[in-house]
């Protein structure tokens, strides 16, 4: 275990519960552009769980309205246990009412306290707390990179933006993709892949065990 590094996510609580009361449950409610566009992360993300004939458990840190199990479920994944967690009470409560799961629970935390077979960070890096800088929100994702690794048993996945693009939008992250694959190597695991040939201006990165 690691000692975590600690931002004030307080501020990212309120933006995401005004989306959601203004765009209501759905992808654009997440920040999405459109479910589209949210299942093709998503897809990316499992791509680490595809293979698994046997039922299995998985952790979703930022779990929103538990999209990503639902899109578990559409691809035919034997999911059987399922924990969301969140930060946001408003976000869990919409999770609890569409995650059909017998074997659920719902946390509201900023981390996994619970081992599970896997552990799925999508899309929650990308928009950093207002106030942190690059190299304090560098270090936050590490910590987050670490929890997913002590609290899954066969994976994890997260990703996000790239560093490689032509244009940076204001207000959001983009973490370089040779900066986290060296991270988990050096410092977590030494099954770890990189995935930076999707038709977007993200990657996604894969540990198993």
């Amino acid at each position: 275990m690691t000692a975590e590094h600690k931002v004030d996510l307080s501020p990212i609580v309120t933006i995401m519960e005004q989306r959601l009361a203004e765009k209501g449950v759905g992808p654009e409610g997440l920040y999405w552009r459109d479910e589209e566009t949210m299942n093709r992360r998503f897809d990316q993300i499992l791509a680490v769980c595809r293979d698994e004939k046997q039922d299995f458990g998985f952790s979703d840190l930022g779990c929103g309205y538990g999209a990503l199990y639902t899109r578990a479920r559409q691809l035919g994944l034997p999911v059987r246990r399922y924990l969301g967690y969140d930060v946001s009470s408003k976000m869990l409560e919409a999770a609890q009412q569409r995650v059909d799961c017998e074997d659920a629970a719902f946390i509201q935390a900023d981390r996994l306290d619970r081992q599970n077979d896997y552990a799925f960070a999508c899309g929650i890096i990308n928009m950093p707390t207002p106030g942190a800088d690059e190299a304090q929100w560098t270090r936050h994702v590490e910590s987050i990179v670490r929890n997913l690794n002590d609290h899954s048993n066969r994976g994890f996945a997260f990703n996000s933006l790239t560093t490689y693009v032509d244009y940076r939008q204001d207000g959001l992250y983009y973490g370089d993709p040779l900066h986290y694959f060296d991270f988990c190597k050096k410092h977590v695991a030494r099954k770890v892949s990189l995935l930076h040939d999707a038709d977007n201006w993200e990657w996604t990165i894969f540990v198993r065990k």
